[in-house]
């Protein structure tokens, strides 16, 4: 890095890094985008640099080919996809994810740079496991819970360390990625004084791996030790590794019951004790094997091979009382978990039943289009058709199956090549070079991140991308891989770039008007909200969620005014959201409800009853349809024509038969709830000539 504008791109990729989990794991699109516009920016800085430099061609090595090719599988799934707007919004994310790929391997070339990165990384988790402990004991004032935009809210709840991740098994997963991180700089550190303060961050972000409490992140983490003992090899630094542990560990065992208890029930000062009896535990332990001990050690019972199969041992034993068995001090017994959240935790409860359920209905939707798949948020856009029951989640908690899902094979195979390209030639490198290094823990890092990716939604967070892209850029940046100087002119990346910067612009401006439309319309400010969603529109004119609030907002403004024109642009701007996203039971719901008002009852019939096959397990959606009609009979009992109350009767009986005939296929029926036999109920009463005065259903 020798020019200003190099430097400048620099920095904006370690303040990308830096600050992307604290905007809650920048989930939600409107966190999201403001990051890929500074990734974009980031890039589009880079590549003038290049130009600059009177450089012609861009050069790219065998996983960033790899990386683009998969980016460029989501550019074509928009021809196929579910969602119009999702597909878009994914095919930019990976872009950007790619373009961050490729500024790791440039800018992070020296070692130097590379563990200065890995050490911001390792502070960032030390001080995030610190701020969901603050959290817990409400010392974050509440002006400060939003600060500069960032999340610092809900940091801790249901008794289990959330972060900023908002999410604690994601927050457990990212804990245990730079557990070994850690542990790694920590032995390393010669220096005293950095020792110390890496040893604090250490146990600070043990303490959060351990009290995010995610059962799938404790299992993946067990793999992966076994897998960084294969990748280091040598006894003494798996001894190490080991003792470290064992260091952290051994504290757990008796203070883990005490410590939940007082963040449960906000105990700082007790808190506070347990907390540095356990940090001084744990240096106390592990200064009894400094490394120049450690080799004293080791050199003696390197010809017993008994007793370091044995430090293995213990070691299991102690994840075994950490992980899933606990020791309660005051009541001197072993209990399962904490207690009772053990239990909530645990392989008998429904947890585990839903993630073969959402994986066994991703092969269902994945079977339907395998080679392309359903474009980018596919799953979201159309899992309700597939479900084997009813549920709610907008990921599958698999990456690899939402890929499948989302790009089919043709994106599964780039992705799946990268991976194992990167793990394949670490481990051959490793076992060509024996010296202690920092790559077998990025290894181990990098195999966690995608092993318990593969049961977890982590990567529905755009903060785990970023974190687990820089990651995957540090690991393969430590070996020399060669360019293959495309014939592609620079200027072309370069304008392509600056074409998604300023999209991504457009599109993140789109998504704060939504969400300030959102805000008014909360509040009751009809004309706000109707400006701020139409600045939207003009901005982002494939937002089908802005489209169908002003369609919600023009129907509640007809049914207030009774003017025509209100119930047609209602119409209109529904029309436009099912041009983007064709199959949203919700919006053909709604369309539904507006040909009621119309009196078209037998097209409102169509879209309910497709609705109602687009989504055949939600019983809200039966409910609303039925309670539409009970409206309609209430306020136009009198006019309404004797054929449409024949209709009205035969279609309501025709909804609750499609509910208990959809309950039938269902893994898990349910009956039919008590508000939909009292919709049925009241409506047959209304047909009858009677009134459904005090009913549950008036509200």
């Amino acid at each position: 890095m020798t020019s200003i504008t190099e430097k400048l791109s620099f920095f904006l990729v370690l303040f990308i890094v830096i600050l992307s989990p604290y905007y809650r794991g920048i989930y939600p699109d409107y966190y999201k985008l403001p990051f890929l516009t500074l990734i974009f920016l980031a890039f589009l800085i880079y590549l003038l640099a290049m130009v600059r430099k009177k450089e012609r061609l861009f050069q790219l090595s065998l996983p960033e080919m790899f990386f683009f090719l998969l980016a460029i599988v989501y550019l074509f799934t928009i021809i196929v996809a579910s969602s119009k707007y999702s597909s878009v919004i994914a095919f930019i994310s990976y872009i950007a994810w790619a373009f961050l790929f490729w500024l790791i391997l440039e800018f992070f070339q020296k070692k130097s740079l590379k563990m200065f990165l890995i050490q911001i990384m390792v502070c960032n988790a030390g001080v995030l496991s610190l701020l969901a402990i603050f959290d817990a004991f409400h010392f974050i004032p509440e002006r400060f819970q939003n600060f500069l935009g960032m999340s610092f809210w809900g940091l801790y709840f249901s008794g289990r360390l959330a972060t900023a991740f908002q999410y604690q098994n994601t927050s457990a997963s990212f804990f245990a990625v730079c557990l070994f991180l850690g542990i790694f700089i920590y032995l390393q550190e010669k220096n005293w004084w950095k020792k110390l303060i890496n040893g604090v961050l250490l146990f600070l972000i043990f303490f959060g791996f351990l009290f995010a409490f995610s059962r799938g992140t404790n299992l993946i983490f067990l793999i992966t030790l076994l897998f960084l003992f294969i990748l280091v090899r040598k006894k003494e630094y798996i001894t190490s590794v080991v003792l470290i542990l064992s260091s952290l560990l051994l504290p757990s065992i008796f203070l883990q019951i005490e410590l939940d208890r007082c963040l449960s029930q906000a105990l700082p000062f007790d808190f506070l004790v347990l907390f540095l009896i356990g940090l001084g535990s744990f240096f106390l332990l592990s200064f009894l094997f400094l490394p120049n001990q450690q080799i004293f050690l080791v050199n003696k019972i390197n010809k017993k091979l008994v007793f370091f199969l044995i430090l293995l041992v213990i070691l299991g034993i102690e994840c075994f009382f950490v992980f899933f068995i606990q020791f309660d001090v005051k009541n001197f017994t072993f209990v399962r978990g904490f207690g009772e959240k053990g239990r909530d935790i645990s392989f008998e409860t429904k947890n585990v039943i839903y993630r073969f359920t959402f994986y066994r209905d991703a092969l269902k939707m994945i079977q339907k289009k395998p080679l392309l798949g359903w474009g980018g948020g596919g799953w979201a856009a159309r899992y309700f058709s597939f479900q084997s029951h009813t549920y709610y989640t907008k990921f599958p908690h698999s990456f690899y199956l939402n890929t499948l899902v989302e790009s089919g094979v043709l994106g599964l195979v780039p992705l799946l090549f990268l991976l194992f390209y990167s793990l394949y030639i670490c481990i051959i490198s490793t076992n060509q070079n024996q010296s202690i290094s920092i790559i077998p823990y990025l290894g181990a890092g990098v195999f966690l991140i995608f092993l318990h990716s593969s049961i977890d939604l982590n990567f529905a967070m755009g903060a785990y991308h970023i974190f687990a892209w820089t990651l995957l850029g540090l690991l393969l940046s430590f070996y020399p891989l060669q360019k293959l100087k495309l014939s592609i002119p620079l200027i072309i990346p370069l304008l392509l770039t600056l074409i998604f910067f300023i999209l991504s612009i457009f599109l993140g401006n789109a998504e704060y008007y939504y969400q300030s439309g959102n805000e008014y319309r909360a509040g009751n400010d009809f004309v706000h909200s109707a400006k701020a969603w139409e600045t939207a529109v003009r901005l982002n004119p494939w937002h089908d969620n802005v489209l169908y609030q002003l369609s919600n907002l023009s129907s509640d403004i007809y049914l207030q005014t009774k003017k025509e024109e209100f119930l047609n642009l209602a119409l209109e701007k529904n029309q436009k959201a099912l041009n983007i996203e064709p199959y949203n039971y919700e919006y053909y719901r709604h369309r539904a409800d507006l040909f009621l008002l119309k009196g078209e009852v037998d097209e409102a019939w169509k879209d309910y009853k497709y609705s109602m096959e687009l989504a055949p397990m939600v019983l809200g959606n039966y409910e609303k349809i039925l309670f539409a009609f009970l409206n309609l009979l209430n306020s136009q009992q009198k006019s309404i024509n004797p054929n449409t109350l024949s209709q009205i009767k035969v279609y309501t009986d025709e909804v609750f038969h499609l509910y208990l005939e959809n309950q039938l296929k269902s893994t898990q029926p349910n009956p039919p709830s008590e508000a939909l036999n009292f919709l049925k109920r009241d409506i047959d009463t209304v047909l009858g000539g009677g009134n459904t005065g005090n009913s549950i259903t008036e509200d």
